[in-house]
């Protein structure tokens, strides 16, 4: 009897470390295509953020091209700016001598009535 009762237990031991040897590589298996998931969800953000950096690159670029442009246009529309000033004042300074010559001959003019 103590004989079945030791071999009932032997086997039922077996069974059991059977049982957990499964699970442990039930375990095992698990842990490794948990491994993958990380790392292919690694994989995918440092590609992600490769990607955002190379995009946030392009849009800097294309800001300094705007603000060079921008620049380049501030400094044409300065240089236009100052020779339309320019042109301005020799317009004034032709359009003076005229009205300066006819209302000195207007001064003259009265003058000359004035003595009559």
């Amino acid at each position: 009897a103590a004989m079945l009762q030791t071999d009932a237990l032997r086997l039922r031991t077996e069974a059991k470390m059977s049982d957990l040897a499964r699970q442990l590589d039930e375990s095992d298996a698990l842990g490794q295509d948990l491994k993958r998931q990380l790392s292919s969800s690694q994989e995918t953000l440092e590609t992600v953020r490769l990607e955002q950096q190379a995009e946030a690159a392009d849009v800097a670029q294309r800001i300094a091209e705007e603000q060079g442009t921008a620049a380049d246009l501030l400094h044409r529309l300065e240089d236009s700016s100052a020779v339309a000033e320019d042109l301005e004042q020799q317009l004034a300074v032709k359009f003076e001598q005229p009205s300066v010559s006819s209302s000195s001959a207007c001064d003259q003019e009265s003058a000359g009535n004035q003595s009559e």
